[in-house]
């Protein structure tokens, strides 16, 4: 991914100025696609992407009406992009070895797919949310039908396997770590081999409820717009919820709002403080007792897996909302998260000293999109065979025994 500054420089592959390129439409949609990625839909103009390509506005909108029409090509496109990867081993005749090395292909080469289908597919119109729906429901199936075929003895799991190989593969939308590309295909095969196996080796749990702890309960006026915040903000995204609809959800008028935040840029960092302190509370807690490095991150493994799971959408924020924040508040933010993921990493290093870094920290990413994939999906009660295979697989992918 291009590293590129808002508003200021233009993509590697731009034409010069004043040329009339045969593929301009192409450009502009690749332009559009990185600049989404990167910024975040509703922080990127349409005079940001024309500039990145070296032409002026009125050209581009020869070629796209508007950005949302520019968002439904990009988005349409990554699907394509990820269908042809997965297309030609969707039959019997593919062996486990050649459908494996199409999952990782695929998610090395559609590294944006992840953010643009979670984050900034919520600003298409409600039919292109429904044929994305669609298309990823599509691909799913031919996914847990692969699963099948090629793992016959998790057949019963293949619905929640599906779930943790696909974002096992996005993981690294939400992330610019890399490694040359031999070690990444092997280590991104690893870890998909790795819970897959989990299947086999889970042992016989009962299917019953997990007596889950609530959410925390809002006690006062303030407490109760931050939930309503943090529910509105994750369905629709911050920049398509109104203080209205807020000020509804609690019960009370929108001027109301502002005796308790400023503005509604102040009410989400609130949101995402909220979300970084159980962070930081449950890293106190897993760290307050002695251990060995393992034991403290199976602890803080556990503790991520019941915070999450209690709160979907507030860990769901910290992924996809964290690009609205004002630059002093993003920092602020940025850093707590990184405090937190980067305890993650120092104990999965000191468990395996031979570990390099950057893959510590692509198995700890991959285990958080999991997880927060997996709850945000999960609308019945979370049964405790589920809640064991979850961390089972969790587990596999950090190499850490229960």
């Amino acid at each position: 991914m291009v590293s590129v500054e808002r508003g200021a420089a233009t993509m590697p592959y731009a034409p010069p100025r004043g040329t009339r390129p045969g593929n301009r439409k192409e450009l502009i949609q690749r332009a559009g696609a990185e600049l989404f990625y990167q910024y975040g839909f509703a922080n990127v103009s349409m005079s940001q992407i024309a500039q990145a390509v070296s032409i002026g506005p009125s050209a581009l909108y020869r070629h796209f009406a508007g950005k949302q029409e520019l968002l439904i090509a990009v988005v349409a496109a990554s699907v394509h992009q990820v269908r042809e990867a997965l297309a030609d081993v969707d039959s019997e005749a593919v062996d486990s070895a050649e459908w494996y090395d199409a999952l990782v292909r695929m998610s090395l080469d559609t590294r944006a797919a992840g953010v643009l289908w979670q984050r900034d597919a919520r600003y298409l119109p409600s039919a292109e949310q429904n044929k994305l729906r669609t298309a990823i429901r599509e691909i799913r199936l031919g996914m847990r039908s692969s699963i099948e075929m090629h793992h016959p003895e998790s057949q019963s799991w293949s619905n929640l396997l599906t779930s943790v190989v696909l974002s096992i593969c996005l993981s690294l939308s939400y992330h610019h770590v890399s490694l040359p590309r031999p070690q990444f295909e092997a280590l991104m095969k690893e870890m998909i081999v790795a819970a897959l196996d989990a299947a086999g080796a889970l042992p016989s749990v009962a299917a019953a409820p997990v007596t889950a702890r609530e959410p925390r309960v809002a006690k006062n006026t303030a407490e109760k717009l931050v939930a309503a915040a943090a529910e509105l903000f994750a369905q629709k995204g911050f920049a398509q919820t109104g203080l209205e609809e807020i000020a509804s959800a609690v019960g009370i008028s929108e001027p109301s709002i502002y005796h308790h935040f400023p503005s509604k840029l102040d009410l989400l960092f609130e949101v995402l403080q909220h979300g970084n302190d159980a962070l930081q509370h449950g890293r106190m807690i897993a760290m307050a007792q002695p251990g060995s490095a393992a034991e403290l991150l199976n602890r803080l493994l556990t503790s991520y897996l019941e915070m999450v799971s209690r709160e979907p959408a507030l860990f769901t924020l910290l992924v996809t909302e964290l690009g609205n924040l004002a630059e002093q508040q993003q920092a602020v933010a940025v850093a707590q998260q990184r405090t937190y993921l980067n305890q993650w990493v120092e104990l999965l290093l000191l468990t395996h000293p031979l570990m390099a870094r950057e893959e510590a920290r692509i198995r700890v990413h991959a285990v958080t999109t999991v997880l927060n994939d997996f709850f945000t999906r999960k609308r019945q009660q979370l049964l405790t065979e589920e809640r064991e295979m979850m961390l089972a697989v969790c587990q596999r992918l950090l190499q850490i025994a229960a």
